[in-house]
């Protein structure tokens, strides 16, 4: 039996809500201890971000929710299971919104803007872009670098091109990597149609460059800064051990969330866990 909190957490895709940690990334690295104001700021920008990724969760499981139930693990989705009703779904959508533009009343322009663009390039991945090859890569890996840019935007505040470049490949190796196991399950490509316009070698190649891209732009982040010590080369061999760990663990040929293969997998919790440590003493110690 499917207890109600369950069947909410699975609506808002609560296990997808600490990627939006990535809007306090741009404050944490630029080096200044935010005050009290300041980290009010990047709350209501986090929650922003949880809300409005909600809302596009749910409107995508209310127009594909006959789809996913031939899904190998979209059909457990709460509005494809049935253990939630489109009536029940529409309605937290709507405290949702209620929630978002309370927050969005507390931030600045800029920041508005891009959880915009975030919130209508999704809407047009739901109900169309999804299918277009290439196109649908780009825009959910885009989501990661709108959210670190937000993060920059809320506080006003200088924010490296490397750094960004850092979360905009990042993400699409993960992307990518996500396509690739599953181009290997029938089951799930004959889900996903955009898959049949994919070759394995392409999205190879793709994980590959997306991959080197990662690494270099990291590389150039993090030893272009005024002061690079041992803290910072000891992140670079931490980073690509997690890196290499996710390709490796979803190769295993079992298909999962990169959520859950992430915080399934405690060899890349730690490498992560080690490599924001790392990060973080060079920058203040």
């Amino acid at each position: 039996m499917v207890t109600a909190p369950n069947r909410l957490f699975g609506l808002v895709r609560i296990k997808q809500w600490p990627k939006n940690a990535l809007v306090a990334a741009a404050p944490i690295v630029s080096g200044a201890i935010p005050d009290s104001r300041e980290i009010t700021q990047i709350v209501f920008g986090v929650l922003s971000f949880t809300m409005v990724s909600s809302v596009v969760y749910i409107i995508n499981d209310l127009k594909d929710s006959q789809i996913d139930k031939h899904h190998s693990t979209k059909r457990f989705r709460p509005i494809a299971a049935g253990t939630v009703s489109p009536k029940e779904a529409i309605s937290v959508l709507l405290l949702l919104s209620l929630a978002l533009t309370s927050f969005l009343l507390q931030v600045n322009e800029k920041f508005f803007i891009v959880i915009s663009i975030y919130f209508f390039l999704n809407i047009l991945y739901t109900f169309k872009l999804k299918n277009i090859a290439i196109l649908e890569l780009l825009i959910v890996s885009s989501g990661f670098f709108l959210r670190t840019l937000s993060g920059a935007y809320i506080l006003d505040i200088p924010i490296s091109e490397w750094f960004l470049l850092v979360t905009s490949f990042g993400s699409l190796y993960i992307v990518s990597v996500k396509r690739l196991t599953e181009k290997k399950s029938e089951s799930i490509t004959s889900a996903r149609a955009v898959l049949e316009k994919y070759s394995m070698d392409f999205l190879l190649i793709v994980v590959g460059m997306s991959l080197t891209i990662t690494l270099t732009s990291y590389g150039m982040w993090s030893f272009g800064r005024e002061i690079s010590d041992v803290y910072t080369g000891l992140s670079m061999f931490t980073l690509l051990f997690a890196l290499m760990r996710y390709l490796l663990s979803a190769e295993k040929g079992k298909v999962e969330s990169p959520e859950d293969l992430i915080f399934n997998d405690k060899s890349i919790l730690i490498s992560l866990f080690l490599t924001l440590s790392f990060v973080l003493a060079s920058i203040y110690f």
